[in-house]
């Protein structure tokens, strides 16, 4: 769906995440200042402030939703979430973390020895080993909501009808439980001091002795419980709920949200609560206030490490660092593979793992209801329909969601457009035409090799570029195979403007080749790098600039290509421009990225 904000589930029923704890780097942009040499002396003249320019965007959203969080240290933050999600950050960038099975993963947390233990659904149990989190030996069957360390040795886990378990976080023993109800979160001081909340007000302590029910004054669901001594407990809860406990009675403190607050974290700095549609609070002087993170997604969990505080929810990681607060989905983003803009001017950016996001800048929401299979292309058509293809899925959006036009078994990896016909091409060299609401099969030569990009011209002339230096040309009646006299991987074409007979379009593929195409024939070009080049777009000037890995990037001007410094030096998959503004997407180990040339 188109956006969403929602919580994954009803919130009073299953409440996310629950969790208490007591407890970019990314390649400088080069800027193309665009200035010319009149052969005076001296210091160069300022760049055109009104030029065009390159920029990054950094605040993609991650592509896992985070249900907790927890840090070893300020390189190493430890983040869990739905269906066995779970990543690392090392100070650089976000990696995933594998996850023994595929569950939901509640909370995470670590013992200053550093053990480090996750819970989640089914009673599942896991250690991080130093690779993966490792499922330990399980002790009962109930969904697991929250653990916390009681002890320097000791950890304390709770979850449904009242859930207990304690353990070494190699091993777990189910213990009697303090009540039969569900028990969401655990926080403890000591094993003399420890608290756990759950729904309808529910508060229940243990003195080391004896687990009893303690008076909240609410009946709200308390989905989170954290403190800084047995003094100075903070309880969080639906209807933007907040209580302290002073060591002998719980009291309700004034809120400035009426949000389902999901998690509190109290401990390394001034106590911050955080919940529904982007809710944040902080306390300071005794008093609570509204903390802006730049985000409406729902926030479900908090730690802090070495001066950072770090928030997570869905499909949204923010971090501030003792000055401001910021999106860090470094690694976190799919490697893109394709990108438009809509008629608002909004971008969308397609990618790996049916990764869908549309954007501006900072501001950017993920599509959902997607499914994984990676995405090649997307395209918005002279219409306004916007349209989407990847392995097995030709999508079109409805304007609320994504929905299946095609699921052929066929990997899709470009669009082009005549006047009244949508093209696409794809592996085993097929290509569709949509005409009438409907995707037909295209009468062709029999082509086995991938059909990679389709550019067309008119209505009568059109190219479609593929892999082993496949070229055909469509004449307004039919299809023919041309000869490129090359057998490289063709990536991308694009139509050349004009009426020039010689250059009617534009092709680039491995290696560094380079092709310039018209109705009688392919011919190869003298190329400035051996790079491969893989996407082809006209930037506002007017130049074709050609994209590709190793920081391969190209400019045509005047007929003839040139080489250019690369904004950055991860490889660009995908680009599209129109007349104000170019676009690039690519991405590495560093995860997925956009470019954009335009102006500042």
């Amino acid at each position: 769906m188109h956006p969403t904000h929602a919580a994954p589930g009803p919130v009073i029923e299953k409440m996310r995440p629950l969790c208490s704890t007591a407890i970019v780097r990314i390649a400088a942009l080069a800027c193309l200042a665009l200035a010319c040499d009149d052969g005076s002396t001296g210091p160069d003249p300022d760049p055109d402030p009104g030029a065009p320019q390159w920029s990054q965007w950094r605040a993609l959203p991650p592509s896992f939703t985070v249900y907790s969080m927890w840090a070893a240290g300020p390189n190493s933050v430890f983040a869990v979430g739905p269906a066995g999600t779970a990543a690392r950050w090392n100070g650089t960038r976000w990696s995933s973390i594998p996850v023994d099975l595929f569950r939901d993963v509640w909370c995470v947390t670590g013992t200053a020895g550093g053990t480090i233990v996750a819970v989640g659904d089914g009673g599942a149990t896991y250690s991080f080993n130093g690779i993966a989190f490792a499922q330990t030996p399980q002790v009962t069957a109930e969904n697991l909501r929250s653990v916390g360390v009681a002890s320097d040795d000791t950890l304390l886990a709770v979850g449904e009808l009242g859930t207990l378990l304690m353990g070494d976080g190699a091993t777990w023993t189910l213990e009697p439980p303090p009540v039969r109800r569900s028990l969401l979160s655990i926080w403890g001081s000591s094993m003399r001091d420890v608290f756990a909340v759950g729904p309808g007000g529910l508060i229940v302590h243990f003195d080391g002795a004896a687990w009893s029910e303690q008076t909240s004054g609410t009946l709200e669901t308390l989905a989170s419980v954290s403190g800084t001594a047995p003094t100075d407990v903070y309880a969080v809860g639906t209807a933007g709920t907040i209580l302290h406990y002073d060591g002998s009675d719980w009291s309700a403190m004034t809120s400035p949200t009426g949000s389902v607050l999901q998690h509190v974290l109290a401990s390394g700095g001034d106590p911050i609560a955080v919940g529904a549609n982007g809710a944040a609070l902080l306390l300071q002087d005794g008093a609570w206030s509204s903390l802006d993170l730049g985000t409406t997604h729902w926030l479900y969990g908090a730690c802090r490490a070495g001066g950072d505080t770090w928030v997570g929810g869905s499909r949204v990681v923010r971090v501030h660092d003792g000055t401001a607060w910021r999106s860090e989905a470094t690694g976190a983003v799919p490697v893109l593979r394709g990108a438009c803009t809509e008629a608002s001017g909004a971008v969308i950016v397609v990618g790996d793992d049916g990764y869908i996001a549309r954007g501006r800048g900072d501001q950017w929401e993920v599509d959902e209801g997607v499914d994984a299979r990676d995405l090649h292309c997307v395209y918005r058509s002279s219409s306004g329909e916007l349209f989407a293809g990847g392995v097995q899925r030709l999508l079109r959006f409805d304007g609320s969601q994504w929905v299946v036009e095609r699921n052929d078994i066929v990997t899709w990896y470009g669009f082009g457009e005549s006047p009244g016909e949508l093209y696409v091409v794809g592996s085993g060299g097929e290509l569709k035409r949509r005409s009438g609401g409907g995707w037909t099969t295209v009468i062709m030569p029999r082509i086995l090799d991938n059909l990679n990009a389709v550019a067309c011209v008119s209505n009568s002339e059109a190219y479609a570029v593929g892999d082993r230096g496949v070229v055909l040309r469509h004449d307004g009646v039919g299809w023919q195979q041309m000869d490129s006299r090359s057998s490289v991987d063709i990536r991308d074409v694009v139509a050349l403007p004009g009426d020039d007979p010689i250059r009617r379009a534009l092709a680039v593929g491995e290696s560094g080749s380079l092709f310039v195409l018209n109705t009688h024939g392919v011919s190869a070009l003298e190329s400035p790098t051996s790079g491969n080049l893989y996407a082809l777009a006209q930037e506002p000037g007017g130049d074709i600039i050609a994209f590709g890995g190793g920081a391969s990037m190209l400019r045509y001007h005047d007929a003839a290509w040139s080489g250019e410094e690369s904004p950055v030096l991860q490889p660009l998959y995908g680009a599209f421009s129109d007349a104000v503004e170019l676009f690039a997407v690519g991405g590495g180990v560093a995860g997925g990225l956009v470019i954009r040339y335009g102006p500042p």
